[in-house]
């Protein structure tokens, strides 16, 4: 094959991914029509929201003192991140390239209300409409909906994505918060599986590490989970293998899974586990979350340990030599310590201090 065949190939495939890719974003002519998305709205229950962007009460054009300081104290908490439908945990992923978006000012040194911002506030990076679903039935029309009109889809549950994945500008949304039930289910036996039974969480993506961890405190069980509290502790955190203060004694986040319910890129709504879509059952654990939008999942569960105690702070390292040994002391204890049911699980570098997390179970 000549250079030059070689050369039309590759223009070839590169046109036909640029394509693929020029999805319709909302405030473009391709874009549904009210008409349109009004029907959408009706067949979720009303569960179709139309966003602004958060930060408008700080800025000159609708400026409101009074919210602008209750915003400016709390928009960067995580509670207040993970309420809202237009925001991700990381400001950053917010903002367009070109500096787009609706930032809210700090608080002051004096406690009054941040001065109003000559500006322009928009949604920046953030969807332009986002499906609150209630159950996996909204998800499979969301689905489909974007499909048939070539829209950009994010999925989002808490937003802790460091990679901004689940913001998108002009896209449609897909906000699992709100699958939050968490249920214990003793002897569960998986779809198609048979001879095999075992006592599980049955919890919506929307559990975040906070709620399945109280969920285990008052059903004497304990199962995996993240270290920050408002990370959905069923969502992109366990498709991306799962790894938290009980790993050492029951293994990664994918290896409890014993079942999900996803819907596929056709809108499909699927039970994937070791008898059933096998295949995708094996991706979802550990793959990421490019497969699929999770809507359920099954863990094991356990009986509750006597505690779980976290230590963490600063080991001030005197040179290299010094944290090397650390480390290398830090290695050889793994073991005895595991099997008197501790476990050093993170360490954090930092400047010239070496930080330890330490869990003991």
């Amino acid at each position: 094959m000549s250079p030059r065949s070689i050369l039309s190939i590759g223009l070839a495939i590169q046109t036909v991914s640029i394509h693929a890719a020029a999805y319709c974003l909302a405030g473009q002519a391709c874009f549904p029509s009210d008409d349109v998305l009004a029907t959408f709205e009706q067949s979720l229950g009303g569960n179709l929201i139309k966003t602004l962007p958060y930060g408008s009460a700080c800025y000159s054009a609708t400026y409101n003192a009074e919210e602008c300081l209750k915003l400016a104290n709390q928009s960067q908490t995580f509670d207040f991140r993970e309420s809202q439908a237009a925001a991700v945990m990381y400001i950053n992923n917010e903002i367009t390239k070109d500096g787009e978006g609706c930032p809210v000012p700090i608080t002051t040194a004096d406690g009054s209300p941040p001065a109003a911002i000559n500006g322009s506030c928009t949604l920046g990076n953030m969807p332009s409409y986002v499906v609150n679903v209630t159950c996996a039935h909204d998800v499979s029309l969301a689905v489909k909906f974007a499909a048939a009109h070539n829209l950009r889809l994010r999925i989002k549950n808490s937003g802790h994505d460091y990679a901004g994945r689940s913001a998108g500008k002009g896209a449609l949304s897909i906000w699992t918060r709100h699958l939050n039930e968490a249920v214990l289910i003793e002897d569960f036996s998986p779809e198609g599986v048979h001879g095999y039974s075992t006592d599980v969480v049955s919890a919506g993506p929307g559990v975040n590490v906070e709620e399945l961890n109280q969920w285990g405190a008052d059903n004497a069980r304990v199962t995996i989970g993240g270290y920050t509290p408002s990370v959905g502790a069923t969502g992109g955190y366990l498709l991306g293998g799962g790894f938290g203060p009980t790993a050492p004694h029951f293994g990664m986040g994918v290896d409890n899974v014993v079942q999900f319910e996803v819907i596929t890129a056709d809108g499909d709504i699927k039970i994937a586990n070791s008898a059933k879509n096998q295949d995708l059952f094996w991706a979802l654990r550990g793959g990421g979350g490019a497969f699929g939008v999770v809507t359920h999942v099954w863990l094991k569960a356990y009986p509750a340990l006597a505690a779980v105690n976290t230590v963490a702070g600063p080991v001030v390292c005197q040179d290299r030599a010094s944290y090397e040994q650390m480390i290398n002391t830090l290695i050889d204890l793994q073991v005895p310590l595991n099997d008197a049911g501790h476990s050093v699980s993170q360490i954090w570098i930092g400047h010239n201090q070496c930080a330890i997390h330490s869990n003991y179970c």
